[in-house]
C-alpha cells in the first residue's frame, strides 16, 4: 500500500502549477523529488501532506482517500519537515521538539514519561540537545532546521515528508540526518518523500526518483532506470555525465559548464 495520486490538478488563483499528475508511491521506499524552480515540487508534497487539496483528481492513503482522514488521523500518518518554519514566540526547543508528540496526547493531558522519554532520544540523535533550553527564536536557520528535523522524527509516523529540508544544515549535519531518514526505511519499513534540489545527495540516498517540469512528471522510477543524462537533459536542459562513484556506492552527475 501506501500513495495514489490518480491524475491531480492545482491551481493559485488561475495559474496551474500541478497538471493531471500521476504518481505511485510504495512504503519502504525512500523517493526524491526533483526539478526546475516552480515546477510544482513542493505543491505536491503538499498536496500528498493533507495540506492543500487538490482542484482536480484523487489521492488515496492506504486505499483510502486522503480527504476522509482526520487532521489527528494524518497527523499519525505523515510527519513533514517543511522548507521554512516561522515563528515569531520564543518557545523552549525542547518544547518545539514536543509538538511532534501532541497527536498522541489526550487533549489537556500532559506528557507522559514515554513522551519525554521519546523527546530526549531524538533531541540526542539529532544534535539539538545541548540547545533544548534555548529559545527557537535565537537560533541559527541549521539548528532551527535541525529542532523541526526532531520534531518530525519524534512523531514516529510511518510516512517522513521533507521539503528541502537539509538545504540549511552543513554537511556533517546533512549527512547524519538522512542517515537517520535511510535507516528508518530501511529498518522499520517507513515511507520517506523528499524534495530535493542537489541530485548527487538524492543519487545516493533515495531508491526512487521523480522528475517534475512545468507541473507534470517527466520520469519517475527506480533510480537506476531514471537517473541519466537524456533524464537530466529533458528536465533541466543542462549536458550531464553520470558515473557509478565506489567510495559512496551510488552513481554521482557531473554537469558541463
Amino acid at each position: 500500500m501506501g500513495f495514489d495520486v490518480n491524475a491531480i490538478s492545482f491551481y493559485y488563483a488561475d495559474k496551474p502549477v500541478l497538471r493531471d499528475l500521476s504518481v505511485h508511491i510504495r512504503h519502504g521506499r525512500f523517493y526524491g523529488i526533483l526539478g526546475p524552480n516552480g515546477s510544482g515540487k513542493t505543491t505536491l508534497l503538499d498536496v500528498l501532506a493533507g495540506i492543500r487539496p487538490p482542484a482536480a483528481g484523487q489521492v488515496t492513503y492506504n486505499g483510502r482517500a486522503l480527504a476522509a482522514y482526520t487532521k489527528k488521523q494524518l497527523a499519525r500518518e505523515i510527519a513533514l519537515v517543511p522548507q521554512n518554519f516561522y515563528i515569531n514566540f520564543p518557545f523552549a526547543v525542547e518544547d518545539i521538539v514536543m509538538m511532534g508528540r501532541y497527536p498522541y496526547i489526550a487533549r489537556f493531558a500532559r506528557p507522559t514519561a514515554a513522551d519525554i522519554e521519546a523527546v530526549e532520544q531524538v533531541m540526542r540523535r539529532t544534535d539539538v540537545h545541548a540547545l533544548r533550553h534555548r529559545f527557537i527564536t535565537e537560533l541559527s536557520g541549521g539548528e532551527r532546521q535541525r529542532v523541526v528535523f526532531a520534531r518530525a522524527l519524534v512523531q514516529a509516523t510511518p510516512v517522513l515528508m521533507m521539503d528541502e529540508a537539509t538545504s540549511n544544515l552543513d554537511i556533517r549535519h546533512t549527512i547524519d540526518l538522512l542517515n537517520l531518514v535511510a535507516a528508518k526505511v530501511k529498518q522499520e519499513g517507513g515511507t520517506a518523500v523528499a524534495v530535493f534540489q542537489d541530485i548527487n545527495l538524492a543519487a545516493i540516498y533515495c531508491d526512487d526518483l521523480i522528475f517534475l517540469k512545468n507541473g507534470a512528471v517527466a520520469a519517475q522510477g527506480a533510480k537506476a532506470d531514471v537517473l541519466n543524462a537524456a533524464t537530466i537533459r529533458t528536465v533541466f536542459e543542462v549536458d550531464s555525465k553520470i558515473a557509478f562513484e565506489p567510495y559512496i556506492d551510488a552513481c554521482q552527475v557531473v554537469f558541463r559548464r
